[in-house]
């Protein structure tokens, strides 16, 4: 435990201070592989383990994208620990990769990813094959090169065949859009998803394209209760966000990169594809939080590039002011996702590597 809590200590130190070292960037990715494809035991590792060591293709919960990994896998002789050391690698050079395209200081975001979503990526490691590739394809939305909209369409079809929860991320096409329909858009959409949720009636949709085994998983333990804290997260990740912007704190994006500017600009709008998510909590926060929580590396990007962007800020009383705000949402949100998962979660990632 103690060795696996200082390395995850060391990377975030260390991405604050060396905030565009590339050999501290390298050594923060090497530490998360480690940390990711040498565990030995999560909540989710058992049950994986087992169907990839007995080669069960037709098992319920294993989308044919995830099997055509295990299948490239078995054709290779990897066991099950080689498996997720080669595909941990390919997931977490892809978020890597989008993070030191759209950030001017990306260990800074890399040590926010440590501390936050991470290891619960390691957990629910299908999903984070499927998530990491949506966050790659991003860079389309945010680029804009042609076919653009099919481009990053493609990907999150090809996510979705690892894991169905990939098809989520879809609405963060709303990026695209110009600000005021994506506000509009998101909270129509926001208000309807969320009757839909509450009401149940979701819930009975969602049935018809599930078998009895996934409906058991993902709809009968209703979040009604659970949902709000999760939701004020969200609620305030939009608002700092939005406070947060150049506009906002009289800058202008002359002063970030160009790919970072295009990040800012696209974020701005795709901010708000975080509510109709949100909405949808009430079906079952466990498992609808999913994108969210990937999702929330966007929110430390933003904020990273918008509250540390380097030279004079017009209101830095109001900077200082969002950047204890970012923090407090930042410890508020790492305490919500792991406060009741600690043992399961934080401490058996940590205690078990075959390095210690």
């Amino acid at each position: 435990m103690a060795i696996g809590m200082g390395i995850i200590i060391v990377c975030a130190l260390l991405g604050c201070l060396k905030s565009r070292s590339r050999v501290i960037g390298a050594l923060i990715i090497l530490s998360l592989w480690v940390l990711m494809s040498l565990n030995t035991a999560n909540a989710d590792y058992v049950p994986y383990e087992y169907m990839y060591n007995l080669h069960l293709e037709n098992v319920s919960g294993v989308n044919f994208g995830y099997l055509f990994l295990e299948q490239m896998a078995w054709s290779l002789n990897l066991d099950f620990t080689q498996f997720r050391m080669l595909y941990g690698a390919c997931g977490l050079i892809l978020i890597a990769s989008f993070v030191w395209r759209y950030s001017s200081k990306p260990n800074v975001v890399m040590a926010g990813y440590t501390l936050l979503p991470f290891l619960y990526d390691v957990v629910q490691f299908k999903f984070f094959l499927s998530a990491s590739i949506c966050i790659f394809a991003f860079r389309f939305l945010i680029d804009k090169p042609k076919l653009y909209v099919l481009k990053y369409l493609f990907c999150v079809g090809v996510a979705s065949s690892i894991h169905t929860g990939a098809l989520m991320f879809g609405v963060f096409l709303l990026g695209v859009l110009s600000y005021e329909r994506a506000k509009m858009l998101s909270f129509i959409s926001g208000i309807l998803a969320f009757f839909l949720s509450y009401s149940g009636i979701a819930s009975v949709l969602a049935g018809a394209f599930m078998d009895s085994s996934k409906q058991e998983i993902y709809l009968t333990n209703m979040g009604r209760f659970g949902w709000i804290p999760y939701f004020v997260s969200i609620v305030g990740a939009i608002l700092i966000c939005g406070f947060s912007s150049p506009e906002k704190l009289g800058y202008s994006l002359s002063k970030c990169s160009r790919n970072e500017s295009r990040f800012i600009i696209y974020f701005e709008r795709a901010k708000f594809a975080l509510l109709p998510l949100a909405a949808i909590l009430p079906i079952s926060v466990q498992n609808f939080y999913r994108p969210i929580r990937s999702g929330n590396l966007l929110v430390i990007l933003f904020l990273v590039s918008t509250l540390l962007i380097d030279g004079e800020c017009a209101r830095r009383s109001e900077k200082t002011m969002l950047a204890i705000l970012a923090v407090a949402w930042f410890v508020f949100t790492q305490v919500l996702i792991y406060g009741g998962v600690f043992n399961p979660v934080v401490i058996a990632e940590l205690s078990n590597n075959l390095l210690w």
